[in-house]
């Protein structure tokens, strides 16, 4: 699944206030999300170092997280061919242990700094933020796809993952709400 298709389709489960609007409501709601979620996977990934968590846990959580990177970038007017080429489907080497851990790390850190971003954004209402916004979210879609490649899964299998888990919660009515099974 290409970026594009993927941006695209985001539109049909999208459900939160300021929709496609850019003003603070969409900040706030997108850059608390994409810190949420990417603390979410950081604790189910240090959680599996004690106790097995499956590794279709660990891409639901990578399919979270690129959907808020995915509608902040839309937001932002990012186009989808850059995210492409920053995300490429590759086969490079398998990733250490210490080296996914670094990449974990990583991403939360860039999540926190798309945060910061975002409180500025609307503390001050400044188009240049946004502008350092987006400088910050390809460095965070590099390293999402690191994290993807700590998992041995191609992004584009991430993507197409969260489509089918959130198209059978849209056709259940179950978009909104809180908890991995629901």
């Amino acid at each position: 699944m290409l970026s594009e298709q993927y941006i695209a389709w985001t539109d049909t489960t999208a459900v939160y206030p300021g929709i496609n609007t850019g003003n603070h409501a969409e900040v706030s709601y997108l850059s608390l999300g994409l810190v949420g979620e990417t603390i979410e996977f950081m604790e189910k990934v240090h959680e599996a170092q004690v106790a097995p968590s499956s590794k279709e846990d660990l891409i639901a959580e990578l399919g979270d997280i690129v959907w808020y990177a995915m509608r902040l970038a839309k937001m932002l007017g990012q186009h989808p061919d850059m995210i492409d080429h920053i995300i490429v489907e590759s086969n490079l080497p398998v990733l250490s242990q210490s080296d996914r851990m670094y990449y974990l790390h990583r991403m939360v850190i860039r999540a926190g700094k798309i945060a910061e971003l975002g409180k500025k954004i609307i503390r001050d209402t400044d188009k240049w933020q946004g502008e350092v916004m987006q400088e910050h979210l390809v460095g965070f879609f590099a390293i999402w796809g690191l994290n993807c490649r700590g998992l041995k899964v191609q992004p584009s299998e991430v993507m197409q993952a969260n489509v089918t888990k959130l198209e059978s919660r849209k056709a259940r009515g179950k978009l909104q709400g809180s908890g991995d099974s629901r």
